[in-house]
């Protein structure tokens, strides 16, 4: 009966044990699980967060703190805005292909997300515009959102001849003038050979080559003026970068 009465009491205590919250370093334990590295929480009541960033903690519906005792997610490391609170070393190198997705951050909560598709900030396109009026493209609407994306001309080519006879008999020529610009939202296209026409007044194809980056790829600086003082050499002052 003793035996009995023993086996039973010893079942009781390991049920109370079982459901008791664990605390190391402290005898005010946050979760079901509470080490605290320095020792520094108070006997009662919350720790502060200076008292929290040396705090680990699993809570009973298995979510893990790191910095905090209130995780809000399955895992929650909280830094201290200074140091890094993720360190990862060693890691395998990997090409980068479909099969593998970006991580995103969310720069408000800190949550990490998986990236639908693996992001492209650059792109790069062809445009071949036939039958235009002689040389010229005075806006050409690439339907591109200039609060999106930057587009760069890398690269053009005109298939038409171009006249250089000029006033009286003297020639003159004038270098082509192709480049993008807003207007109304969208990026346009414009290309030129200014105050001079093909000849016999053909009508031309230009080929224009572009780069499209995302904006947040850009970084838009100041115009640079510099006067050359009529020499084949010069520079600026600094680097505009960084």
């Amino acid at each position: 009966m003793k035996k009995q009465i023993c086996i039973a009491v010893a079942l009781l205590m390991s049920g109370a044990a079982l459901k008791a919250q664990v605390g190391i370093n402290t005898e005010n334990p946050q979760g079901i699980l509470h080490v605290d590295g320095s020792a520094d929480n108070p006997i009662t009541g919350t720790p502060d967060a200076i008292q929290q960033s040396n705090d680990f903690v699993i809570m009973p519906e298995g979510k893990v703190g790191v910095g905090t005792v209130n995780p809000e997610t399955k895992l929650h490391i909280l830094g201290n805005s200074t140091d890094s609170p993720v360190i990862v070393d060693g890691l395998l190198n990997q090409s980068v292909t479909g099969s593998y997705a970006n991580v995103i951050i969310d720069n408000n909560t800190g949550e990490l997300y998986k990236g639908v598709t693996a992001s492209k900030p650059f792109y790069y396109t062809k445009y071949t515009l036939s039958n235009v009026k002689m040389d010229w493209v005075a806006n050409f609407d690439t339907k591109i959102d200039t609060n999106k994306y930057t587009v760069v001309v890398v690269g053009c080519s005109f298939n038409v001849g171009i006249s250089t006879f000029f006033n009286s008999g003297n020639y003159f020529f004038q270098s082509q003038n192709v480049f993008s610009y807003k207007s109304g939202g969208t990026w346009r296209l414009t290309a030129d050979f200014p105050n001079i026409s093909t000849l016999q007044n053909l009508n031309g194809t230009w080929v224009i080559y572009v780069l499209i980056m995302e904006n947040n790829q850009v970084t838009q600086l100041p115009d640079i003026t510099v006067n050359m003082g009529g020499s084949e050499n010069g520079s600026v002052p600094a680097s505009p970068v960084p």
